[in-house]
C-alpha cells in the first residue's frame, strides 16, 4: 500500500501550522540550547497563548500547541521580544540540527555559527530542507532528516555530503559557504525543472541525479553512536514520553539546570535530573522508550483516536511488555515513525487495525478493534 501523504511543510514562528487543537508555532532552539530564562519563557508563554502541552520534534525543536488565530500575533510577539523566534523568515526557515555535546568554539560549532550568519543569503529553500551538523569524535546524526550532512573529514576539513550518498565533498571553513550555495543551486536547479510537483527531499533526488561534485572525501570513520537515556560521563540525557512536553514540565527543568540542550530522538541533556515527581522518561528501562506515538486526537484532524491515552494505558496497566517496538498511530500517514515496527496500531473511524511487522498505511492483520478489545489483543502480540 502507499504511504498516505503528509504536509508538505513544517510550522515555523512567523508560518504556523493549523491542527486540531488551534494552531502550531514552532521553535528552533539556536544551537538546540534553551537556558533556564528560556525555558521559564516557554512555559509561561505556552500557558498563556496555547493549551500548556508542547511537543518535542525529531528535529530537536519544541512546538507550542493550542495557539488560537486570535491570539497568535501577540505569541509571536513575545517570541520575537525574548529571542525565540528567527530574525527574519529566511532564519526562522532555516532547519538546522547540531549534534549533541557540541562544545562552544568547536568545529561543529563554528560550521553552525556560519550558516545561521548566512540564512538571509542562502536561496529559498523548501520547508523541510534540512542541514545536519555532525563533526565531533563520535557520529551522532548519520541516519538524521537531513539533506545535507556537514561533517569532519578523516583527514581534516570539513565534509559536506548529500542525503542518500557515502561520499562527498572536502572543503576548509572558509569555502564552506561557497560549497553549500554550489550543492544548494543544483539542488534547486533540478527543482526548478519540475515546478508543478511538490519538492522532493535530497535522498530521492540522488536516486536519479548525480551529485554536483567529484566526490573527494567519504563518510567519516568516527563510530556512530546512539542516544541513550540514562547518565552520560557527567550530564544525564532523558526523553519525553512519547515526545508530549507541558509547561511544569519545562519549569521543572529551569528550575534545576542552568541550560538544556534539545536533541534528537525527542530527547533532553540536562545537567540535573528532574525531581521525583517528574513524568519525564529518565531510565533505559522505562517502558514508554519502546512507543512511538503521534499526537492523536484531539490533537491532529487527521486522527480519530486518543493515541497518547492508548500508550499510557498499555504501560500503566503493563498490556505492554515493552520487549517488541511498538508504534501507535491516529491515521494511516504514520507520521511518528515511518519505518516498520513489531506491532503498529493505526486508528481509523475511532476504532484500531494492527499491523503486524509494518508501517502505519500497509495492509493490517486485524481490523476495526474496539477500545475495550485492544489493550488484551496488544498484550496477547507484545507476549
Amino acid at each position: 500500500m502507499t504511504r498516505p501523504a503528509a504536509k508538505g511543510w513544517c510550522p515555523t514562528t512567523r508560518r504556523p501550522m493549523m491542527s486540531g487543537d488551534g494552531l502550531l508555532v514552532r521553535v528552533k532552539p539556536a544551537y538546540g540550547r534553551l537556558d533556564a530564562q528560556a525555558l521559564t519563557c516557554l512555559a509561561d508563554l505556552s500557558d498563556q497563548f496555547g493549551n500548556g502541552v508542547l511537543d518535542l520534534t525529531s528535529r530537536a525543536n519544541l512546538q507550542i500547541r493550542g495557539v488560537s488565530e486570535q491570539a497568535y500575533p501577540a505569541l509571536l510577539s513575545s517570541l520575537q521580544t525574548a529571542g525565540l523566534a528567527g530574525a527574519n523568515l529566511k532564519a526562522d526557515q532555516l532547519n538546522l540540527t547540531l549534534a549533541p555535546f557540541t562544545g562552544k568554539n568547536s568545529l561543529g560549532w563554528r560550521c553552525a555559527d556560519y550558516l545561521y550568519a548566512a540564512a538571509d543569503d542562502l536561496p529559498e529553500l523548501p520547508a523541510k530542507f534540512g542541514f545536519s551538523v555532525d563533526c565531533g569524535e563520535k557520529r551522532y546524526l548519520t541516519n538524521a532528516s537531513a539533506d545535507l550532512f556537514i561533517e569532519a573529514a578523516s583527514g581534516g576539513g570539513v565534509l559536506l555530503r548529500c542525503a542518500g550518498s557515502t561520499d562527498g565533498l572536502v572543503t576548509d571553513e572558509d569555502n564552506l559557504l561557497t560549497s553549500v550555495r554550489t550543492i544548494l543551486d543544483w539542488y534547486l536547479g533540478l527543482q526548478a525543472g519540475a515546478p508543478d510537483t511538490p519538492p522532493v527531499r535530497m535522498r530521492k533526488l540522488l536516486e536519479a541525479h548525480d551529485p554536483p561534485y567529484r566526490a573527494t572525501g567519504h563518510l567519516p570513520h568516527a563510530p556512530e553512536h546512539q542516544l541513550a537515556v540514562g547518565p552520560a560521563a557527567g550530564p544525564h540525557i532523558i526523553a519525553a514520553p512519547y515526545g508530549q512536553l507541558t509547561a511544569g514540565d519545562l519549569r521543572q527543568l529551569a528550575a534545576a539546570n542552568s541550560s538544556v540542550q534539545i536533541t534528537t530522538g525527542r530527547m533532553m541533556i540536562v545537567e540535573t535530573l528532574p525531581g521525583p515527581d517528574s513524568h519525564l522518561i529518565t531510565t533505559s528501562e522505562d517502558k514508554r522508550l519502546s512507543v512511538a506515538v503521534c499526537p492523536g486526537a484531539p490533537h491532529c484532524p487527521s486522527a480519530s483516536v486518543r493515541t497518547r491515552d492508548l500508550a499510557d494505558s498499555l504501560v500503566r496497566t503493563g498490556a505492554w511488555s515493552g520487549g517488541k517496538t511498538l508504534h501507535i498511530s491516529g491515521c494511516a500517514k504514520g507520521c511518528a515513525a515511518p519505518e516498520a515496527r513489531d506491532i503498529c496500531i493505526v486508528g481509523r473511524d475511532g476504532r484500531f487495525d494492527i499491523v503486524e511487522k509494518g508501517c502505519a498505511w500497509q495492509a493490517p492483520s486485524s481490523t476495526g478493534i474496539l477500545t475495550t478489545d485492544i489493550l488484551e489483543r496488544v498484550s496477547e502480540l507484545g507476549s
